[in-house]
């Protein structure tokens, strides 16, 4: 039987090997936490620090990838923590091209290297149609058809799918109901490609008018024609509203801005006016708008809300262009006057505000006048197209990127974009593909120059056009993969 002293003994024994044990499950429970959350012992110096996760893919999969010198045990897609700093990475694959990127990495943050788009070493381009002629073409990024406009003088338009199918898929769209007759001589011209490759912007030229002509693929009867306005003025821009893949954004000649609805298929009360030009991006309208003090101001019209805030005014000369995209909360505002590119970011764009708010992330003077800007990849790229040249701004990275096009070409173009990670440039003839920071470029296949191109949904196939021997256009595709 146990004296007194003997339980007490026994009763501080199991309270020490409690507190003991709830002190090891603590301790545990906190450095598993720190090292899911990235935290590791750094080796150069022996101090513990808070890593980066770095999310590794590439199209196709299954590429081995070297960070450094230190190949990974598993292949792409995968992901990795990584002390903060800037390493060089490498993607290899059999029968491909080496992917090379360099990349710097913080505390907590992480990193998308999803733009390894292998390229195989040897190309194989097909013929997959032959056609007269072709005057223009059209597609986007993510796009499921290839539009082609055989005679601009003609109201018929061929309408490709852009699949992995051994027969390609054609339908030929005629416009050529009483809506649509003309006298005399007529240009049309492919302007734009809604998101869901239903309906195209096209514009139709007669003498001195200019209408726009909202063309239903599926159902060309649906197709509606925008003339002058009130003012008797054309219409010198559209694009799609996109809150709806219907229905439109109008800017006229005269610098008014409607919204088109096509179920009504009418206009709507004028929303804006004085508008040199304009950009969409989710659901804000960014304008440059001539005051009538002769300065130019850049303002934002919020669609859903119906509200118009002005963003800035300047005083120049110079051809402007404005931006807008929100990158997580922030709001990112890109301008441009000549060669002159600034980003500012602002976390509150409420309409109510007076005056917006906004801080300086990065401003730089470009070689060349900017002809086009915009965002990519979700609103993570700011990109700059100049004659020649192509720069971008990563926000996420907060790095800056100048491309030296391969072409040597004065004419002023703008860049395709054949997906959220790269564009080309076809200016010799030859389709060179670029990545948004000019890194891992390729030259994938001859083609006509100024003509569209783009992947096949699965990304298996590049389409572009090209000329035989004869002059007559051929539609050809390029094999991406080696399956």
């Amino acid at each position: 039987m146990q004296t007194d002293k003997e339980q007490k003994k026994e009763f501080r024994r199991r309270v020490l090997l409690y507190v003991v044990s709830v002190i090891v499950v603590i301790v545990i429970t906190v450095i598993f936490f720190f090292l899911m959350i990235g935290y590791r012992v750094n080796p150069k110096d022996g101090i513990v620090q808070q890593g980066g996760l770095v999310q590794l893919f590439s199209f196709p999969s299954g590429a081995r990838v070297t960070i450094g010198s230190a190949e990974l045990e598993r292949s792409t897609n995968t992901k990795i923590t990584i002390n903060p700093g800037t390493y060089a990475v490498q993607m290899n694959k059999e029968g491909f091209i080496p992917w090379r990127k360099d990349f710097s990495v913080r505390s907590g943050q992480v990193i998308w290297l999803n733009s390894a788009r292998l390229i195989p070493k040897q190309l194989q381009t097909d013929t997959v149609l032959t056609l007269d002629g072709v005057d223009d073409s059209i597609t986007s990024q993510g796009s499921k058809v290839m539009v082609l406009l055989p005679d601009k003088a003609k109201p018929v338009i061929s309408v490709v799918q852009l699949n992995d199918d051994k027969e390609v898929k054609v339908k030929s769209v005629n416009l050529d109901g009483p809506n649509f007759a003309t006298e005399g001589s007529v240009q049309y011209k492919l302007l734009k490609l809604s998101s869901d490759s239903r309906r195209i912007i096209m514009s139709r030229t007669l003498g001195k008018a200019r209408q726009v002509l909202l063309v239903d693929i599926s159902d060309p009867n649906q197709s509606i024609i925008l003339g002058a306005n009130e003012n008797k003025s054309y219409p010198s821009e559209a694009i799609f509203d996109p809150r709806s893949n219907g229905n439109l954004i109008v800017r006229y000649k005269d610098g008014s801005v409607y919204l088109f609805d096509k179920d009504r298929k009418r206009l709507s009360p004028k929303i804006l006016e004085k508008i040199s030009s304009m950009n969409v991006n989710q659901n804000i309208l960014t304008y440059v708008t001539n005051v009538s003090d002769g300065s130019i101001s850049t303002g934002g019209y919020n669609l859903d809300d119906k509200i118009n805030m002005i963003f800035e005014t300047h005083r120049t000369k110079q051809r402007m262009l404005v931006s807008l995209g929100k990158y997580y909360s922030d709001y990112f505002l890109v301008t441009t006057i000549g060669n002159q590119i600034s980003i500012k970011k602002t976390d509150n764009l409420s309409p109510a505000s007076k005056k917006i708010s906004w801080s300086t992330v990065f401003d730089k003077k470009l070689y060349e006048n900017v002809i086009d800007t915009g965002f990519q990849d979700e609103n993570q790229i700011a990109y700059f197209t100049q004659t020649g040249f192509m720069s971008s701004y990563d926000l996420e990275s907060l790095s800056f990127s100048n491309t030296k096009l391969v072409a040597n070409t004065s004419v002023a173009r703008n860049i395709l974009w054949l997906d959220k990670h790269h564009f080309s440039d076809d200016t010799n003839g030859t389709l060179r593909q670029y990545e948004y920071d000019g890194t891992n470029q390729a030259d994938l296949a001859q083609v006509s120059r100024g003509q569209s191109a783009g992947y096949s949904t699965s990304g298996k196939y590049l389409y572009s056009l090209s000329e035989d021997k004869g002059g007559r256009t051929i539609l050809q595709r390029t094999k991406m993969t080696l399956d």
